[in-house]
């Protein structure tokens, strides 16, 4: 009886402290991968400013238009058009462009080596005073593009291509300057 009771004994401790290991474990790993995978966010700054190129065949597969009808002629050449004005806006801007990367990362490496945010709050300001413009030349042109768009496309063609662009619109925006839209947690007392 005696040797039942202390082998019960030996197993419950053996199991409690392995249970306790892998758990403490498994917090001290996540805890690592953090600190040393935290690399600083990479800036792209033709992302940010809404300068999007669309893939012609894919707008088409999406807006479900054939590629040999008059719509999917009209569409190629409104496309077309509307890729080669980005490509001019983004041409023209590149050096500003260029500018806001070595400005953004000089900023965050400031950050990570002396904890200053006074410089990226700086950083920040130029980079939003430089795109400014930008995003309202792009925008310009989107929606120059949504209105020839409107004028051969059925509704159901053209609320697809409404979805399509703001999926393609979401997928640029970098991560770190998306706005949330998730619902806050409710933060009242449950009496349990």
């Amino acid at each position: 009886m005696r040797y039942f009771l202390l082998l019960i004994t030996l197993l419950f401790s053996f199991s409690l402290a392995a249970q306790r290991r892998s758990g403490s474990r498994g917090q001290s790993s996540r805890a690592l991968t953090n600190t040393n995978s935290s690399k600083p966010p990479e800036f792209k700054p033709n992302e940010v400013a809404g300068l999007i190129f669309y893939d012609l065949k894919k707008v088409y597969k999406k807006v479900s238009v054939k590629d040999l009808s008059d719509e999917g002629k009209k569409m190629a050449k409104a496309i077309n058009t509307y890729n080669k004005s980005i490509k001019d806006i983004k041409r023209i801007n590149r050096f500003s462009l260029n500018e806001l990367k070595t400005v953004y990362s000089v900023a965050i490496k400031d950050v990570v080596d002396n904890r200053d945010y006074t410089k990226m709050t700086a950083a920040q300001k130029h980079i939003k005073t430089v795109l400014d413009p930008i995003k309202r030349e792009s925008f310009k042109k989107d929606s120059l593009l949504n209105i020839q768009l409107k004028e051969f496309l059925s509704k159901k063609q053209f609320k697809k291509w409404i979805k399509f662009s703001n999926k393609i619109k979401q997928r640029s925006i970098p991560k770190n300057f998306r706005k949330n839209k998730s619902t806050p947690v409710s933060t009242r007392r449950r009496g349990y």
